[in-house]
């Protein structure tokens, strides 16, 4: 395959024509470029994970741990000493 046509990066040193050759052969032999449709058996399927459990618990705490343990909606649930 001829490569000279293409434009490279001058940062992208580590680019070497044999790269492009892989990468055209890939494309060429699996056509699927676009995603995967969202259907009700592929959100069920992914809400039944343990992983969509974790990142769901995971980002509101990081969230809340920002703004320290000293925030208004802690502090209604605070127990009084």
């Amino acid at each position: 395959m001829m490569t000279e046509d293409l434009f490279l990066s001058p940062r992208a040193f580590w680019l070497r024509p044999r790269h492009i050759e892989i990468a055209r052969h890939r494309s060429e032999q699996f056509r699927r470029s676009d995603n995967k449709k969202f259907t009700l058996s592929t959100i069920q399927r992914a809400v039944r994970q343990p992983l969509f459990w974790v990142f769901g618990a995971l980002y509101p705490s990081a969230v809340l741990a920002q703004q320290g343990y000293n925030c208004e909606f802690f502090a209604r649930f605070a127990l009084k000493g």
